[in-house]
């Protein structure tokens, strides 16, 4: 959904994993565990947990990708990929990086139902200066709208602020909507540029 400038989601979950942590405040920034997985509520009342990206995640995450229709692929990366060539195409790439984040430079979150392997979301940023950095999401398509764009957002945020980080910046096609809606209902205050058919988004998050 957003343009990639240059992952993969973890184990199976623990069935300790359900027993920790919620997100209290329906996903409000500040409410958030961003070390232990937390549990989060869908707006349709279903609950997932949003957990850090686990080294090993990598397959869970390729196939998430897999999963994906083609247009929230187009609207993620910009381009079209061919089913064919999904493997060795700039999605597949993007995911297996997902993997190996330290949490300082790159962090990443992921979204999946308790008990389940599949990874249902992820959101990830990537420093690009001392105190910015770029954020990207990906969320499955029958969950999207759901508020897990936000939640993983608000996980990325308030981790950030502990590494230095007080500015995201985003890229989205003006015709993605739903994510430009997202952006601007986050509570972070936004500021937007138009470039030819991207919205350059920019969120302060201090």
């Amino acid at each position: 959904m957003l343009r990639e400038p240059g992952g993969t989601v973890g184990s199976a979950l623990s069935t300790q994993d359900s027993a920790l942590p919620s997100a209290q405040n329906g996903g409000m920034e500040g409410s958030h565990d961003t070390v232990r997985p937390e549990t989060f509520v869908l707006h349709d009342g279903r609950a997932m947990l949003i957990r850090r990206v686990r080294v090993g995640d990598e397959a869970a995450l390729i196939a998430f990708a897999e999963r994906l229709s083609p247009r929230t692929i187009r609207l993620r990366f910009f381009t079209s990929v061919p089913r064919a060539k999904l493997a060795t195409s700039p999605v597949t790439a993007f995911v297996r990086q997902l993997a190996n984040v330290d949490f300082v430079e790159q962090a990443a979150y992921v979204a999946a139902f308790p008990g389940e392997d599949e990874i249902r979301a992820v959101g990830r940023y990537h420093r690009d200066s001392a105190t910015s950095a770029e954020v990207a999401f990906l969320v499955e398509d029958d969950l999207q709208g759901m508020g897990l764009g936000t939640e993983l957002l608000h996980h990325l945020a308030v981790h950030a602020r502990t590494v230095g980080i007080t500015t995201f910046r985003a890229y989205v096609l003006i015709e993605n909507r739903e994510m430009l809606d997202m952006l601007r209902a986050s509570g972070y205050p936004m500021t937007a540029v138009i470039e030819g058919n991207v919205e350059r988004v920019t969120l302060s998050i201090c």
